[in-house]
């Protein structure tokens, strides 16, 4: 419960069974059926040429990150480009970089500030 009137982002992760759960009395937002968005070609590639001429990239994984056909591939990405990582509570697990390319909490507050590039989750 909030205790101070702090403004500011906030940033809240749910598991999504306790996100799907039914709330009495709150009216859910319609649902509508949306495909999983695919990145055009060309913002791949600018993507791709970010990450190339960065300094220091760094990624960070969410929630999407732990569905299960998308671990391989991004545990690959992060291992040939030897990209260093850090999860969010959502994401942790889903990708093996070896212990010298995750970035735990103690780790990270050195890199977060000095990252050449921060590629987000989708």
């Amino acid at each position: 419960m909030l205790s101070r009137k702090e403004s500011g982002p906030v940033h809240l992760e749910l598991p999504e069974d306790i996100a799907g759960e039914k709330a009495p009395g709150i009216s859910p937002v319609p649902r509508h059926t949306v495909a999983p968005p695919v990145a055009p070609p060309a913002a791949l590639d600018e993507a791709f040429e970010l990450i190339l001429q960065a300094e220091r990239p760094l990624v960070m994984l969410g929630a999407v990150a732990s569905r299960p056909h998308l671990a391989h591939a991004l545990s690959d990405f992060v291992r040939r480009l030897q990209i260093p990582f850090f999860n969010t509570q959502m994401g942790k697990g889903a990708v093996t970089g070896g212990p010298t390319l995750e970035l735990l909490a103690d780790r990270l507050e050195c890199r977060l500030p000095n990252a050449g590039a921060l590629l987000p989750p989708a």
